[in-house]
C-alpha cells in the first residue's frame, strides 16, 4: 500500500466539490480531511499506535468511502433515488482493490475490513452473482475523469474481483479464530478506530478526544474531600493494575476508582439511578466539563434542572460528546458497552475505545448470568487489546471470582484494609410473611426510620395500603413514572436527613442506587447478596457499633413461592436461609457476609439444574454463535427481563397533543422539552405484564394500557386491576 501519498489529505475526488459524501452537503473530499483532523486529535492525546498502525489506520481512512463517488450513491444523498444500488462500502473495497497491492497480506487484509466494515457487516458473498452490474459503475464517464485508468480498466475487472473474493475470504477465515489471534487483535482495534474517526467528524460537536484529566487525580481528591492523607485501602490499590476488590461500603471506593484510573476512564454500574448518583460525585472530583453520563435516559436527567428554563446548546454538544465516547471519563450503565460481547455490527467501535481505557465496573454481583458472561467475555477479550479493569464489590460470587481469576484479574477478597470492622447490622430471622411480621413489630419502631424492602411490586402496593392508614408510610418502586419515581427519591433522600420518623417501603430498587441511612430494616427473604446489599442501607454511615439489645435487620423467611419465583429462585432462598440459622440473633460481620456469599455461589455445591446454570451455558452458547446482526438483539439477550415502556390510558391524551406538537414542532430545543415530557409519563415494566394494549407508538417507543386493566396515580404507580370472575 506504499503508492498512497498524502494518506489523509486527498481523497479519489479530490477536487470535485459536487462529489457529495453528505446529504449535508459535504464534499467527500472535506470528509476525508475532517476525519484525517478526528484522527490527528486521536493520536494526540490517546493511542499509542506504531507506524505500521498509522500506515493501515491512514489507508483506510482514505479509502473508506471512495464508493461515494459512483453516480447511484450520488444520486441517492441528493434525494434523487432512495437507495444505491451497490452500497458504496462494497465500491470502496473494489476501488481499494483495485488500486493497491498486497505487499503485506495481513495489514491489506485488515486494512479491508475496515473499509468493508464501517458502517454495516459487508457480506462476503456480494459481486459473486452480478458481475454486468459492475461494469456499468466501470464505464461511468464520471469515474473516468476521476480515477485513472489503470482502475477503471475493465479489462482488469475479473482479475479484481478475484483479488476482492480472495481478501474478503482470508478476512472470515481470520475472524472466525480465537480473540488471542494477533490478526483479529489488531483488525478489530483499526477498524474500530477507523469507525470512530468517521462517526466524530460526521457529528456536529468534531471531536473524537477531549483533553484527559492530567492533573494529578490524587490531590484532585485530597481538594475535594479536605484531606491531607488517603485511607490505607486506597494508598494500598490505587497503583495496581487489572484487580477485583472486595470491599465494605464506606472504605472509599468511589475514591480508589477515581485515583485508580490513569487513562480514559470508564465507571459502569448495573442501574440509571446508581449512575446518575455517581455522576454528581465524579462532576466534584474531575469538574463538570470532563465528566459524561450515558444510560438510555441520560440526556433528560442532564436536562431535569433546566425545567423552568431555555435548553442550552451545550446541552444538545455535551450529551453528544458522551455518546460518541469523546468525554475523558464517562459514566454508564452496564449495556451501554457490554453489549459488544456479541459481536453486533461496528462493536469495534466499542472494542478500540476500550484498548486505551481504564474501565470500573461497580458492584458485579448485582447482575444476573445475561449480563455476567458477556461482561466476563468482553473483560477477557478487551484486556488483550490493552484495557486495564478495577472490579470493586460488596460481595463477589465464588462462581464469578474464578471467571476472573482464569482471566488474569488479581483478587483482593480478604485483606484487612478492604473491611469495616464496626458492627452495624444484628438479624433476626422470623418465621412469618412479611405482612405478619411488620404488624407484629412496627409499634415498637414508631420512633424510628423504618424501611422495608420486598421482592416485587405487588406485595409492596399491597403493605402500603394494610399500612397507610396506621402510619406515615411511603412507597417506592420501578412502576411510577418518571417524574414520579424521580420525586420520590428525591423525598426519601430527604427524610432519611430529617429527624422526624418515617417508614418507607420499597423493592430492590434501593438495594444499591440511594445512599440513605435507616435505623430499622423489615425486609423479604432473598439471596445473600441482595440481603447484604439491603442490609446497605441501615446504619450505614455511623462511627461506633449498633449497640441496642433487639436486632436492626429482621427477615421473613415465609414467603409466596409463586410470587417470588420471577426474581428469586427458590433453591438460592432455602440455601440462604440454612446458611443465616446459625447467626440469628447475632452480628453479621464483614467476614462472615463475604463467606456466605461466597458459599451461596460456590458452583460445586450448586444443583446444576437450577435456573442459574442453564442462563450461564444459554448465555455462553448465545455468545459462542459468533456474530450478531444488530445491536438491538444483543441488547435483547444482555436484559434478564424484557422490559417495555408503557403510558397508562389516563395520560394518553396529553401525550398525543405533545406528539402533534412535537410533529410540527422545527425548533431543536423546542422539540427537546416536548420529548422530555413524553419521557416523563412513561413507565417500564415486564413485558409479560401488557395487557390490553390500546396503542402502540414505534417512533415514541411506548405501548399504551388500558384503564380496563391498570390503574395509576402517584401514590401507589402502576397497579393490576382485580378483574370479575
Amino acid at each position: 500500500m506504499e503508492s498512497i501519498q498524502s494518506y489523509g489529505l486527498t481523497t479519489l475526488a479530490s477536487d470535485d466539490k459536487t462529489c457529495l459524501a453528505k446529504s449535508t452537503n459535504i464534499s467527500l473530499h472535506q470528509h476525508i480531511k475532517d476525519l484525517y483532523k478526528q484522527f490527528k486529535l486521536l493520536t494526540f492525546h490517546y493511542p499509542n499506535l506504531s507506524e505500521r498502525e498509522i500506515r493501515i489506520l491512514l489507508a483506510s481512512i482514505y479509502y473508506h468511502d471512495a464508493g461515494k463517488i459512483s453516480k447511484d450513491f450520488q444520486k441517492m444523498v441528493k434525494k434523487k433515488i432512495k437507495k444505491d444500488t451497490i452500497p458504496h462500502h462494497y465500491l470502496s473495497l473494489l476501488l481499494f482493490c483495485a488500486h493497491e497491492q498486497a505487499n503485506n497480506p495481513e495489514d491489506y487484509c485488515i486494512t479491508a475490513y475496515a473499509i468493508l466494515n464501517h458502517h454495516k457487516r459487508g457480506r462476503s458473498t456480494f459481486f459473486t452473482s452480478d458481475k454486468k452490474l459492475l461494469k456499468t459503475y466501470f464505464t461511468d464517464e464520471k469515474l473516468k475523469k476521476i480515477l485513472p485508468a489503470s482502475v477503471l480498466n475493465l479489462d482488469l475487472l475479473p482479475e479484481i474481483l478475484t483479488k476482492y473474493c480472495k481478501v474478503v475470504s482470508m478476512i472470515d477465515s481470520n475472524m472466525q479464530k480465537d480473540f488471542s489471534n494477533q490478526f483479529t487483535l489488531d483488525t478489530v482495534k483499526l477498524s474500530g478506530l477507523l469507525i470512530r474517526v468517521d462517526h466524530s467528524a460526521s457529528q456536529e460537536a468534531k471531536v473524537i478526544e477531549e483533553a484527559p484529566v492530567l492533573k494529578d487525580r490524587v490531590s484532585l481528591f485530597k481538594a475535594v474531600e479536605k484531606t491531607n492523607e488517603l485511607r490505607e485501602f486506597q494508598s494500598k490499590y490505587k497503583d495496581k493494575d487489572s484487580i477485583a476488590v472486595v470491599a465494605d461500603t464506606g472504605m472509599g471506593k468511589t475514591g480508589l476508582a477515581f485515583m485508580w484510573a490513569k487513562r480514559k476512564m470508564f465507571y459502569v454500574l448495573p442501574n440509571r439511578a446508581s449512575a446518575n448518583a455517581m455522576y454528581e460525585k465524579f462532576k466534584a472530583y474531575a469538574g463538570e466539563d470532563k465528566v459524561g453520563l450515558l444510560h438510555s435516559n441520560s440526556l433528560f436527567y442532564l436536562a431535569k434542572s433546566l425545567d423552568n428554563q431555555e435548553i442550552e446548546d451545550d446541552l444538545f454538544r455535551e450529551h453528544e460528546l458522551t455518546r460518541a465516547l469523546s468525554k475523558p471519563i464517562t459514566i454508564t450503565t452496564a449495556d451501554q458497552l457490554f453489549t459488544a460481547a456479541f459481536k453486533y455490527p461496528t462493536y469495534e467501535k466499542i472494542y478500540a475505545t476500550l484498548s486505551y481505557s481504564d474501565i470500573v465496573i461497580d458492584e458485579i454481583q448485582a447482575f444476573d448470568p445475561y449480563q455476567i458472561v458477556p461482561m466476563l467475555r468482553q473483560i477477557q477479550e478487551t484486556m488483550k487489546l490493552g484495557a486495564r479493569y478495577l472490579i470493586i464489590t460488596a460481595t463477589l460470587p465464588s462462581i464469578v471470582k474464578e471467571e476472573l481469576q482464569k482471566i488474569g484479574i488479581e483478587i483482593v477478597d480478604d485483606a484487612e484494609a478492604t473491611k469495616d470492622n464496626t458492627l452495624r447490622h444484628k438479624i433476626q430471622l422470623v418465621d412469618q410473611n412479611i405482612e405478619e411480621l411488620v404488624k407484629s413489630k412496627l409499634e415498637d419502631y414508631k420512633h424510628k426510620k423504618v424501611l422495608i424492602i420486598v421482592n416485587n411490586v405487588s406485595t409492596a402496593q399491597e403493605l402500603y395500603n394494610s399500612l397507610k392508614d396506621k402510619c406515615s408510610a411511603k412507597l417506592l418502586h420501578a412502576r411510577f413514572t418518571l417524574h414520579d419515581k424521580q420525586q420520590k427519591e428525591e423525598e426519601i433522600k430527604k427524610d432519611f436527613k430529617s429527624n422526624a420518623p418515617v417508614v418507607w417501603i420499597a423493592t430492590q430498587i434501593v438495594e444499591a442506587s440511594l445512599d440513605i441511612d435507616f435505623d430499622v430494616l423489615f425486609t423479604e427473604l432473598a439471596t445473600v447478596d441482595s440481603l447484604v446489599q439491603r442490609m446497605g442501607r441501615i446504619y450505614r454511615h455511623r462511627k461506633e457499633d449498633y449497640n441496642a439489645k433487639e436486632p436492626n435487620i429482621y427477615i421473613a423467611c415465609s414467603y409466596d413461592a409463586n410470587k417470588v419465583h420471577k426474581v428469586y429462585e427458590p433453591f438460592f432462598l432455602n440455601k440462604t436461609k440454612e446458611l443465616l440459622a446459625p447467626y440469628n440473633n447475632q452480628f453479621l460481620t464483614s467476614d462472615v457476609k463475604r463467606n456466605l456469599v461466597s458459599e451461596l455461589y460456590d458452583k460445586n455445591k450448586m444443583d446444576k439444574r437450577i435456573e442459574y446454570f442453564k442462563k450461564w451455558e444459554k448465555t455462553e452458547a448465545l455468545l459462542n454463535i459468533g456474530l450478531y446482526n444488530s445491536k438491538q438483539d444483543a441488547q435483547q439477550y444482555f436484559r434478564d427481563v424484557i422490559t417495555v415502556e408503557v403510558i397508562h390510558q389516563k395520560h394518553y391524551e396529553t401525550v398525543k397533543n405533545l406528539i402533534k406538537q412535537y410533529t410540527k414542532c422545527k425548533d431543536k430545543k423546542r422539540k427537546f422539552s416536548l420529548s422530555k415530557e413524553i419521557d416523563s409519563m412513561k413507565i417500564q415494566v415486564p413485558f409479560y405484564m401488557v395487557r390490553g394494549k390500546i396503542e402502540e407508538s414505534r417512533s415514541f417507543n411506548f405501548i399504551v394500557l388500558s384503564e380496563e386493566y391498570f390503574d395509576y396515580d402517584s401514590e401507589q404507580g402502576l397497579k393490576k386491576r382485580k378483574m370479575k370472575k
